[in-house]
């Protein structure tokens, strides 16, 4: 079901609402539902063996396995896939996968510049294959979602960490293709 508001900006389908943008701040948005992690990486966590494979969301109040994600109205589709093509898709495609792990593939090529007893440290900004930039944006992005909204549904994490990361870091991924 969609309404048409006069104008191909402002239409709204039954997943999205006419507000404010957290992203690009623009008032009038068409917001989708926005998820804190990449909608993805919630399938990828699913264990299929198991005889409930959804992923467990933990709260200060229970832990519990559920299919039910946190989707609230934050981002326009333009930040959304803003978010999507400079992070969550490279991350995505190179994180653990049933039978694969590409990111791990690409590490075990090279030599790490430091070793351990049970730690190999790499310098990924001299590994061509990794996107450095893309895994930056990404990280950047989670921090900035947590910021920005109660995910928890119980209310949101006060104190100038939280205020600080929600303001600063919006121009870092909302104005520029990667996070400076």
């Amino acid at each position: 079901m969609t309404h048409d508001l006069g104008n191909s900006d402002a239409t709204l389908d039954r997943d999205s609402r006419i507000g404010l943008c957290r992203l690009c701040l623009n008032p009038s948005a068409n917001l989708r539902q926005s998820h804190y992690l990449p909608k993805g990486l919630y399938r990828l966590l699913r264990d299929e063996k198991s005889p409930n494979p959804n992923p467990v969301l933990l709260t200060e109040r229970l832990a519990v396995s559920t299919s039910k994600q946190l989707t609230p109205y934050l981002l326009c589709g333009l930040c959304e896939k803003r978010l999507s093509d400079n992070g969550e898709n490279w991350v995505l495609q190179h994180c653990p996968r049933r039978g694969s792990f590409t990111l791990a593939t690409i590490l075990d090529a090279v030599s790490p510049s430091e070793v351990s007893s049970d730690t190999r440290v790499y310098l990924a900004g001299g590994i061509p294959k990794i996107d450095t930039a893309a895994l930056a944006y990404f990280a950047i992005s989670i921090f900035w979602r947590g910021s920005i909204h109660a995910w928890n549904q119980v209310g949101a994490i006060s104190g100038k960490l939280m205020q600080s990361a929600s303001t600063s870091g919006r121009p870092s991924i909302g104005g520029a293709a990667t996070p400076r």
